[in-house]
């Protein structure tokens, strides 16, 4: 395609405005002004300053009444042009960008065709230069400290400050600080092990104050001179009232690595109050043990005086082992009083049998009824029973009954007067749960009535709560199987 034509089929597109002649009178080829754009050789990258510097450079001089802020794209940025473009020779231009937000990597480019120069020839697409300028500052964000009261009666109201990066401490001050709402001024702090997070405390305050901390932009540097922006909060206000009366609250449970059961004889509780207390009020005296021979041999310690542990040790065989603490027993430094202790879980048990798993430990201590009217066959007889639970959960019940060849449904105990005995073993549904099922461990009784031999098994239920026993016994008579027996056991 010759140039004649190229130049016709450009302008149609409006990519050109006109076509130059040769000497003869022939069209040259089409002329396309090339662009670049990239941030001032002078542009600081990263910057923390809210200005960022570009330079734009055309092939040749262009028409300057084609090219504004408004054929610039802007990129990854909420700035705008805010002065120029400008240039002294039409060809080197300059623009700012302004109203950025802390993070933008801002980058320009100028699109395709719309600058043009005094002959009417278009722009290609700019290409760029290291095309991007990232605008950075250091985030702060100020917040209530996670252990304050909010609303507070205690004249101190402590705060948080976390910047994104560590900062030059000689930098940030009591001043740095803007305290609004309150009398009081800030007394202790700032103060930080690590440059990043840190702590000060407002104290002085009157009745209703509402304490509001923030720090302005441009107050606080790093060690290589990046400044701060605004902070941000999540909650930054606390609230004072001298006559507000609460209570200081408390959960007990075992600690995360205790093991449930144990066979060792030490046992580690955790003690978490919601605020930090008197440490001088809190002794092992107040904690209240129950269901163990064990003490209080190590603690209460802790090293904040809000998340304490204690130590129990000389339990017995299948102890177990539950921690609480009552109400008013400690206090906080105002002389603020606790509720009684929550728990999750503050019970342990101890075993030194854990082969047996959790039928180490069913139904606490010894089974018995000596009343006897609750316990009964279907032939509505009552009887007496007695029973120790021993090691894996394993228990024998023993009724005295006498002889009678009258109802064969409830023959177990007619085979001889005196004692007979069932065998159980009883699994609770889960560790440490009060019910469970019962298995009746299948045994053969002999001189019974016309038989020679009886045998039962069976199995049923149990809930130490209500001290019930359920049972379904089946009988077999010289090896015939009988109607099946229900028992009800009632312990309590």
């Amino acid at each position: 395609m010759n140039n004649k034509y190229l130049c016709i089929i450009l302008i149609v597109l409006g990519l050109l405005g006109s076509c130059t002649n040769d000497d003869d009178g022939a069209p040259n080829a089409p002329k396309v002004l090339t662009v670049s754009v990239s941030p001032a050789a002078n542009q600081e990258n990263p910057t923390d300053v809210d200005s960022a510097e570009f330079t734009v450079v055309f092939s040749e001089a262009i028409d300057p009444t084609t090219f504004t802020a408004d054929v610039i794209n802007l990129n990854n940025t909420t700035g705008t042009v805010s002065t120029g473009p400008s240039s002294t020779d039409n060809i080197t231009w300059s623009f700012i960008v302004t109203g950025m937000t802390n993070g933008d990597a801002v980058a320009a480019s100028i699109p395709a065709g719309v600058v043009t120069n005094m002959a009417g020839d278009s722009n290609k697409a700019s290409f760029f230069t290291n095309k991007t300028v990232t605008f950075s500052k250091v985030a702060i964000s100020i917040d209530q400290a996670t252990n304050q009261r909010d609303p507070t009666n205690i004249d101190s109201a402590e705060f948080t400050v976390v910047f994104s990066e560590a900062i030059d401490p000689a930098t940030f001050t009591v001043d740095d600080i803007t305290i609004s709402g309150t009398t009081g001024t800030i007394t202790t702090g700032p103060t930080s092990t690590d440059n990043i997070t840190w702590n000060f405390i407002v104290t002085g305050m009157t009745d209703n104050d509402i304490v509001v901390a923030t720090i302005d932009e441009d107050t606080v540097t790093t060690v290589d001179g990046t400044i701060n922006e605004a902070s941000t909060s999540t909650d930054n206000m606390i609230t004072y009232d001298s006559t507000l009366i609460f209570t200081v609250e408390v959960t007990i449970d075992q600690a995360a690595s205790q093991a449930d059961p144990t066979d060792i004889d030490s046992i580690e509780f955790t003690v978490v109050f919601n605020e930090a207390i008197d440490a001088a009020t809190f002794t092992a005296d107040d904690i209240t043990l129950s269901g163990t021979t064990g003490t209080v041999t190590t603690g209460p310690t802790s090293t904040d005086n809000i998340a304490w542990s204690f130590t129990v040790t000389g339990m017995t065989e299948l102890d177990k082992v539950t921690a609480t603490l009552a109400a008013n027993t400690v206090a906080n430094s105002v002389g603020t009083a606790n509720e009684a202790s929550t728990s999750t879980d503050n019970e342990v048990r101890y075993t030194t049998d854990l082969a047996c798993g959790v039928n180490a430990y069913v139904w606490d201590g010894t089974l018995s009824n000596d009343a006897g009217a609750t316990n009964q066959f279907p032939s509505g007889d009552p009887f007496d029973v007695t029973g120790t639970v021993t090691s894996c959960g394993a228990l024998t019940i023993s009724s005295t009954v006498e002889v009678d060849y009258v109802d064969l449904d409830v023959s177990l105990f007619f085979c001889e007067a005196g004692v007979q005995t069932l065998d159980l073993v009883l699994t609770p549904d889960s560790d440490g749960a009060t019910n469970g099922t019962v298995t009746v461990v299948r045994q053969t009784y002999e001189n019974c009535s016309s038989f020679s031999t009886l045998e039962v098994e069976g199995g049923g239920t149990y809930d130490e709560t209500t001290g019930i026993i359920t049972l379904t016994v089946i009988q077999f008579f010289d090896g015939f199987s009988g109607d099946p027996v229900t028992i009800i056991i009632s312990t309590k």
